[in-house]
């Protein structure tokens, strides 16, 4: 359910399988075309897209079907994102990956996922906080 006066930015994972993609697909929702360069980006998510639209939503349907292989550019966007998510929740709300065609059966967002158990004691793993 989307938050009263906030922007809905949908994207379709599908589409996304390139830097160009994304920054395409993303110009097209706001109806604003973006520089298509990561650091600028990070300034379009905290300026930019506020300014153009108030405060906003990214939900990114479809997600399932990105190129999330290794490290491709796709995942370097998605952890941009949710940086700049995190660092300005007062513009950049939310940010909601669907893996399914039918968003009511898997749909997370990132705070969700950086509490799950499994994340957690991976997150411990890897800093060598394991008993």
């Amino acid at each position: 359910m989307a938050e009263a006066g906030v922007f809905i930015i949908k994207l379709d994972g599908s589409k996304l399988q390139t830097k160009a993609d994304f920054f395409r697909e993303l110009s097209a929702a706001i109806d604003y075309e973006l520089t298509d360069n990561l650091d600028a980006l990070d300034e379009d998510l905290a300026f930019e897209i506020p300014l153009r639209c108030g405060p906003y939503s990214i939900v990114w349907q479809n997600a399932a079907k990105s190129d999330w292989s290794g490290y491709s550019e796709i995942t370097k966007i998605l952890g941009l994102l949710t940086h700049q998510q995190q660092a300005h929740p007062d513009r950049f709300t939310s940010l909601t990956l669907d893996f399914q065609s039918d968003p009511e059966e898997d749909t997370w967002t990132y705070p969700e996922m950086y509490k799950s158990p499994y994340y957690v004691k991976e997150r411990e793993r890897r800093s060598g906080k394991t008993d």
